[in-house]
């Protein structure tokens, strides 16, 4: 028995995602080498995430471990990414959570509270 099992795996893959949530690629990168994921699963993502500035890095974390209000929240802080930002909203029908950032009657209020 090579004692890794399915139990393990799983927890391997929260402590993965508990790290990524603190948005700190170097805590991830070591949680990851100490547990048994393979790292062709994860040094592509780390390496599409180092790409990005750090608040869009933020925003594509928070994506994907669902946590997709406070996502809104970084790409709402990222500049130029305001059509990104209505198709996210509309996908994960976060019309009120955006709203709440625009002032009533802007374009940006306008556009996303179609």
């Amino acid at each position: 028995s090579s004692g890794i099992n399915a139990e393990s795996i799983t927890a391997g893959e929260a402590l993965f995602n508990h790290a990524l949530g603190t948005h700190d690629l170097d805590l991830v990168l070591l949680v990851a080498q100490h547990t048994q994921k393979d790292p062709k699963e994860y040094m592509l993502f780390l390496n599409e995430l180092q790409e990005h500035d750090e608040v869009y890095r933020k925003f594509k974390i928070d994506e994907h471990l669902g946590r997709n209000k406070t996502a809104l929240h970084f790409l709402m802080c990222c500049e130029g990414r305001f059509e990104e930002e209505c198709n996210f909203v509309t996908k994960h029908n976060l019309h009120p959570t955006a709203l709440q950032h625009y002032q009533f009657g802007t374009d940006q209020y306008k556009t996303i509270g179609r």
